[in-house]
């Protein structure tokens, strides 16, 4: 059902593109938050688990600090998170002998396999939402939000650091089955 001309033009005045922009983007994720979480719930996972078992397989390993980073949620809530996933015995903390105040975080074995997992689920979730949306805007749309990622970042170089980019090789230690 289309919106007639004058309430679609008259919710926008008052609002710049790049506010309507940015919004879209904001409920346009959390849209997809909520199918991912529909997605994943059979595999006893949520939004915010599946991202850091992500982050920490593309990373390969990384220390919490690293992994609040690359994901954009403040330590306590990835604590949070991570202890969980800790307890489903899909992450394992180490201390490397060199530096024993460090806890570097690593995907376990039944770690990678959910992750691959998950990711397969929401891959197919994605071809869903992106359907209709050629190759040529899909790379446009990754090339504008990468630029947006590293303008909102304080580490502009991060996004390339965390593979989001394509053609980025991972870090010599990321797992090959998470890699892009």
């Amino acid at each position: 059902m289309s919106k007639s001309p004058a309430r679609s033009s008259g919710a926008r005045q008052g609002f710049s593109l790049q506010f309507r922009l940015l919004y879209l983007l904001v409920v346009a994720n959390r849209h997809r938050d909520l199918k991912i979480d529909r997605v994943l719930q059979p595999l006893a996972l949520n939004p915010p688990r599946f991202r850091a078992l992500m982050a920490i397989g593309l990373l390969g390993s990384c220390t919490m600090s690293e992994l609040a980073d690359a994901s954009a949620v403040d330590r306590t809530t990835m604590t949070r998170t991570v202890d969980q996933l800790v307890a489903a015995e899909l992450v394992e903390r180490t201390t490397p002998p060199q530096d024993r105040r460090q806890v570097v975080l690593r995907l376990t074995h039944a770690g990678f396999s959910l992750a691959r997992t998950a990711k397969e689920a929401v891959e197919a979730l994605n071809a869903r939402l992106l359907d209709g949306i050629d190759e040529a805007a899909q790379r446009a749309a990754h090339t504008v939000l990468e630029r947006l990622l590293a303008n909102a970042m304080e580490d502009g170089d991060l996004p390339h650091r965390l593979l989001l980019a394509p053609g980025i090789e991972a870090r010599p230690d990321a797992s090959e089955a998470l890699r892009y």
